[in-house]
Formats: C-alpha cells, sequence, structure tokens
C-alpha cells in the first residue's frame, strides 16, 4: 500500500514538474513555430525515469499532454495528435533511459572521450527523436497544402533541438542530484 502510494504521488509530482517547465518553456523560449527551442521538461523527464523506473512514464506523459495543451498566453486547448506525442514523448524517455544503461553510461565516470561523446549523443539528439518525428508524421498525414510542407519541416526540427537541448542542459544537472536504481 506504502510503495503504490509513493508511485501515485511521485506521478502527480511528475506531471505538476513537467507542466510548470513546460509553461516556462512557452513563456520564454517561443518563437514563431509550434516548436519550443528549449525544452527543459525532455531532461526533467529522462532524469526521472533513470532515477524512478518505468513506473513515472505515465506521469510524464499525462505531464507532457497537459504541457503541449496549455499555453500561458492562450489557455488550454487539446488536439487528438497530442494524445500520440505525449506518447511519443514517454518512449523518449524510455529510449534514452535503456540507451544510457545498455552501455553502461550511467555508471561510468565519463572520463574517456568517447564514452563522454556516446552518453551526449544519446541523451540529446539521439534520444531525443521520438516525439518530433511524431509531429511530423501528424502533420504530414493531416496536411492538405504542399506550401505548408517547409514550415513542418522547419517546426519539426525545431522541436528536436529543443527537446535535444532541454536533455543536454537539464539531464546532466537533475542526475547530480536524483538518485538513481
Amino acid at each position: 500500500m506504502k510503495k503504490g502510494f509513493s508511485i501515485i504521488a511521485l506521478n502527480i509530482l511528475a506531471i505538476i514538474a513537467y507542466l510548470l517547465l513546460s509553461l516556462f518553456a512557452k513563456a520564454g523560449f517561443a518563437w514563431e513555430t509550434s516548436a519550443i527551442t528549449l525544452w527543459p521538461a525532455a531532461g526533467l523527464a529522462s532524469a526521472l525515469v533513470i532515477s524512478y523506473g518505468w513506473v513515472l512514464l505515465p506521469g510524464l506523459v499525462i505531464g507532457n499532454l497537459l504541457g503541449t495543451a496549455c499555453d500561458p498566453m492562450v489557455g488550454c486547448s487539446v488536439q487528438s495528435s497530442m494524445v500520440f506525442i505525449s506518447i511519443a514523448a514517454g518512449a523518449q524517455a524510455a529510449l534514452i533511459r535503456f540507451m544510457l544503461f545498455r552501455y553502461k553510461l550511467l555508471t561510468d565516470t565519463l572520463n574517456r572521450s568517447s564514452r563522454l561523446f556516446r552518453f551526449l549523443l544519446w541523451a540529446g539528439p539521439l534520444g531525443n527523436w521520438p516525439a518530433a518525428a511524431t509531429y511530423l508524421l501528424d502533420k504530414l498525414i493531416n496536411t492538405n497544402s504542399i506550401q505548408n510542407l517547409h514550415q513542418i519541416f522547419i517546426s519539426a526540427l525545431y522541436w528536436w533541438i529543443g527537446d535535444s537541448l532541454g536533455s543536454l542542459l537539464f539531464l546532466p544537472l537533475l542526475l547530480l542530484v536524483l538518485p538513481f536504481k
């Protein structure tokens, strides 16, 4: 009973933290596209999944859904595609966790440049493609104009860059303060 309560409490805290970081990012780092150029919540999601395991994925998916749907300037608006993007964001955090554990990069001191480079690649650009790819696929399927393709690709690129930068900046910092299994 106590363990179940702590898992629920951790998921609720993850939802709140993800939502707050999302609102902060949208208020501070939004440009002219639907993507954000720095998404600290991606680093938070990866750090929480690394530290507490797979049990936090539901909270992170819900937090991403709320964070994607809510905008401090416009309000909240949920679209059906956001559900798939939120699931992809959870898969993204799980992918980063899986690859860092697979290559034993979390127990390594990372004092060799090749190991540090591999950690940074998986924590950043290689691990942060699922949400941007899901966004891109959704927009390509639902677009009705070839004139919008350029904007769709630019938005997906910014999405990927924002998630990658958020992970690269915040994941190492959060791993310093969070315990991991």
